[in-house]
């Protein structure tokens, strides 16, 4: 490391939206021997001003992808620290590590990357002298996202974090993000009056339940004063929104700002969903809904999807909801164009099926016909119909990421998905179930994957045989941009690898399939795109 880079980062802490401080960085990289980390910044630098539908983002980011996979592993290896991280316009931005790491190392890590967003793991023998000695460093002024990482039961954060989110020195604070904690009541009401919970603009509110102590739920005791005066985004960890919690909100000056809302709402408790449809925030923008296991709302499931249909609505995300084509279609009206529509229902427990009503309200939705993100995760399969409904030519024209992984596409799926007309599609998922290899090679072949970067297929169900063959390889390695390749399929063998042996991120097998998304860089690439399943709280 040098004071020339250690000034560079430091003009891009400073600055962290800036593109000029990354560019001027850029120059240096490539006058003093790193051209690739140059080309680099360039690249990623170039994709985050251009919106997502550009022509050129196809060739950008399957060269980002590219040069990660050659050069990553030296770039994170600037610091042992940097082994869980991410880059975003041409920086590690992310880092994933230890409280001890982040202080004994947090200078040569600020001097190395411009750092913003960092998740802390070791709480569960975190002890207060420690946790003091982590808020008092200065540093903390350049984290804008603040993550509590909790590694399963018994582990999660306890109240020594109250100490860290009272640091005077989070003076830059946009996010704080933590899904479940464990506290007593005074500290539950100490981290309700911190500096964090008055500075953050987005929130996530861990999850109290089951653990030894009852520290009463989230402002049992009233919301402090200035506590949520900064928030636009509230997530609510755990099972689902008390009643009790909910009415507090919504009575706070905060609730009526909100502009992103995330909330667990099932369990069979139509009181509180009726609280909700009651309350929803008039300015919000993004609302994710997830109905659990059993969802039993009754009619009051019905008026929270009116209110909701009737919201300025841009991303709209529902999970594990009895979801029919009325309630779609409650859900879809209004005048509203979403840029994300997600649905999954695969943890409904109930005797519903997605109907092929349900699919046809999907597609002739006015609203989603300028969306960019799709995710149509259902227990059903495309009937011929529903498929060719919501894969029309001209349908859906700025659609850059489709997902339908656990949805059966089937025989006519797969030619209405290979007849589409998505331009400016990138990221592929998709299950095999029902799907015959002919079918499946066509799908590959079809203009529909002409510009993809990524692709996720998950093989063919326990009862049906395997179909990814080797011509299906063959047509994979064709795609002039694909950098990014996940196959989930049973029958691993060398015909079946070679075609795609200059994929640069490549994962094939049925092995390992519950740690996709861990931190190897021999596995997924460290960027946003690649890992934002795996984020903390969505």
């Amino acid at each position: 490391m040098t004071a020339d880079r250690a000034a560079l980062v430091a003009g891009i802490l400073a600055n962290p939206d800036d593109d000029t401080p990354r560019l001027v960085a850029a120059d240096w990289f490539e006058e003093n021997g790193d051209s690739a980390r140059g080309e680099f910044i360039r690249v990623q630098v170039n994709r985050a001003r251009l919106p997502p539908t550009d022509p050129q983002q196809p060739e950008l980011a399957a060269r980002e992808l590219r040069l990660l996979k050659e050069h990553a592993e030296r770039w994170m290896g600037a610091h042992f620290a940097f082994k869980k991280c991410r880059f975003r316009r041409g920086f590690i931005e992310y880092v994933h590590l230890h409280l001890t790491h982040f202080l004994h190392h947090r200078r040569e890590l600020l001097a190395l990357e411009p750092v913003r967003d960092i998740s802390l793991t070791g709480w569960m023998r975190a002890t207060a002298s420690l946790v003091s000695r982590v808020a008092g460093c200065e540093e903390l002024r350049h984290i804008e996202t603040l993550r509590f990482h909790h590694q399963g039961p018994h582990k999660h954060p306890r109240g020594e974090c109250a100490i860290l989110l009272d640091s005077p020195h989070l003076t830059g604070l946009k996010k704080l993000h933590f899904t479940m904690i464990s506290v007593t009541t005074e500290e539950r009401r100490r981290i309700e009056r911190s500096h964090a919970f008055a500075r953050a603009s987005d929130i996530m509110l861990p999850y109290m339940g089951w653990l030894p102590d009852d520290p009463g739920g989230w402002f049992s005791n009233g919301v402090p004063a200035g506590a949520l005066a900064n928030a636009r985004a509230l997530r609510v960890g755990g099972s689902s929104l008390p009643e009790a919690t909910l009415n507090r909100l919504a009575a706070h000056a905060c609730w009526k700002r909100l502009e992103e809302l995330t909330v667990r709402i099932g369990w069979s408790q139509p009181p509180a969903i009726e609280a909700l449809s009651a309350n929803l925030p008039p300015n919000v923008r993004t609302l994710r809904l997830n109905g659990g296991q059993q969802f039993e709302a009754g009619d009051a499931a019905v008026g929270l999807f009116e209110r909701a249909g009737a919201l300025p609505l841009q991303e709209l995300e529902l999970r594990a909801l009895p979801l029919s084509a009325d309630s779609l279609g409650a859900l879809l009206s209004g005048k509203k164009t979403l840029r994300r529509f997600a649905i999954d229902i695969r943890e409904y427990y109930g005797d519903q099926e997605f109907s092929e009503d349900a699919l046809r309200v999907v597609a002739s939705a006015p609203a989603l016909r300028e969306v960019s993100e799709l995710q149509l995760v259902t227990n059903g399969t495309f009937t011929a119909d529903a498929a060719e409904a919501l894969f029309a030519p001209g349908n859906m024209p700025n659609l850059v990421s489709l997902d339908l992984i656990g949805t059966g596409l089937g025989e006519a799926g797969a030619r209405a998905l290979a007849a589409a007309e998505f331009p400016a599609l990138q990221r592929l998922k998709f299950s095999g179930f029902s799907l015959p290899e002919t079918q499946l090679r066509a799908v590959l072949r079809s203009k529909t994957c002409k510009n993809l970067v990524a692709l996720h297929y998950s093989g063919a169900g326990w009862n049906e045989p395997e179909h990814f063959s080797p011509a299906c390889a063959a047509a994979l390695a064709k795609l002039p941009y694909l950098s990014s390749v996940r196959l989930e399929v049973e029958k691993v063998t060398e015909e079946l690898r070679e075609p795609l042996a200059n994929v640069p991120w490549l994962h094939v097998g049925s092995e390992n399939r519950e740690n996709w998304g861990d931190y190897d860089p021999n596995v997924c690439a460290p960027i946003d795109d690649e890992l934002k399943h795996a984020d903390q709280g969505g």
